[in-house]
């Protein structure tokens, strides 16, 4: 199964004003910041390995950044 981020729920990670191909995204079930910093995102938005909130619930899943552009 595969979890969608909708595209206000996760930003762009910028360094000097140049995107770096990274995102903080925000966890669907309780809405804690999910660090991507150490994933890799594919073009279509498919994130790499999978991600775990871990703050305050279970969730793990695979997910897909909506929008995403590389």
């Amino acid at each position: 199964m595969t979890t969608t981020i909708p595209k206000q729920a996760w930003s762009k990670v910028y360094f000097g004003g140049i995107p770096t191909g990274k995102a903080i995204a925000y966890c669907p079930n309780c809405g804690s910041p999910l660090n991507l910093l150490h994933h890799q995102i594919a073009d279509d938005g498919t994130v790499n390995p999978s991600v775990i909130c871990g703050w305050k619930n279970d969730f793990h899943d695979n997910v897909k950044l909506e929008g995403w552009t590389p």
